[in-house]
């Protein structure tokens, strides 16, 4: 493992969705705005939270009504989602601007977006300010879900929706399954997926040929338990190092001639810097990213910003307005 840098604080919990938020005033004057600071709180009773500056349009709309709705995000939403996110309600109908539907919600009495796949109407039980942002937190009152996200048994199935997240000011698409909830400590019994003809415990490792009970180990050619050490040729005691031509004890280690303190890393010959990772030679889910601000075709973003990506010690802070 390489060294870790030190950068100074900020927020890098990713990836996050990257949702739409509706709201209303009292007299009917609704707006929408893209927040990337949410997610789930509770689960009895259901609540989620959002989190957005005071000076937004939208903030006022949401604190005076108390209710808004969280609109699920989908790969031909995005820049749609891009642009609701750097452009003000206060001088723009985002509605005719981007061509969404307001729809009627069910609960509440702001509109929810027709295009989006899942709708969560909310209802404001507590708003907390905490610096930069405040933080709403709310209760789901209704949840709605297009027929299209579900499977044949009526159950929800969110990966047909083509959902997106946001990572450090990138979108991305959802990746491969890797596994269900509790795979990990289920018993061998192979449990069909709804996404394709094999089951996730028959699907082949990326490190191994074979499905993972009874793998065969990449160090070894039998399986893990009956497997031989990878480094010793014999039993633990008496062993010879596989890293060395003398017993273990004042052996020299075979990876370095020098003492550990001055020794390069066996591993790199070059700094952390800038080396291109060894595991990869695109982005993280294979997907071309796409950058955040692109869709405004080389504006810069509303000027206040709602979301703050820190980089580097010394970097120029890039802005995410988070709720215009």
């Amino acid at each position: 493992m390489m060294a870790k840098q030190i950068w100074k604080q900020g927020n890098m919990l990713y990836p996050v969705p990257a949702v739409l938020v509706s709201c209303a005033d009292k007299e009917g004057h609704s707006n929408f705005l893209t927040i990337a600071w949410t997610g789930t709180v509770c689960s009895e009773p259901p609540m989620v939270s959002i989190s957005v500056r005071p000076e937004r349009y939208s903030y006022g709309l949401i604190k005076e009504s108390k209710e808004f709705v969280i609109n699920l995000t989908t790969e031909a939403l995005v820049r749609k989602t891009d642009t609701a996110g750097v452009r003000s309600g206060r001088d723009t109908d985002k509605w005719e601007a981007l061509h969404l539907t307001p729809e009627k919600a069910s609960v509440v009495k702001c509109p929810m977006i027709k295009e989006s796949p899942v709708n969560m109407e909310c209802r404001v039980k507590k708003i907390i300010p905490l610096g930069s942002h405040d933080l709403f937190l709310a209760e789901v009152v209704a949840v709605n879900a297009d027929s299209s996200c579900l499977d044949k048994n009526g159950r929800l199935d969110l990966y047909r929706a083509g959902l997106i997240a946001y990572s450090h000011g990138e979108y991305y698409t959802l990746g491969k399954l890797l596994g269900k909830f509790g795979f990990s400590v289920q018993n061998g019994r192979a449990e069909k997926s709804a996404r394709t003809e094999k089951s996730v415990r028959g699907e082949k490792s990326a490190h191994a040929g074979k499905p993972f009970h009874g793998v065969k180990s990449a160090h070894a050619e039998k399986p893990f338990r009956e497997a031989k050490p990878a480094h010793a040729e014999k039993p633990f005691h008496g062993v010879k190092s596989a890293h060395a031509e003398k017993p273990f004890h004042g052996a020299k280690p075979a990876h370095a001639e020098k003492p550990f303190h001055g020794a390069k890393p066996a591993h790199t010959e070059k700094p952390f810097h800038g080396e291109k990772s060894t595991h990869a030679e695109k982005p993280f889910h294979g997907a071309k990213p796409v950058r955040f601000g692109k869709s405004v075709h080389g504006r810069k973003p509303f000027s206040s910003s709602g979301m703050s990506h820190a980089g580097r010690s010394g970097q120029k802070t890039r802005h995410f307005t988070n709720g215009t």
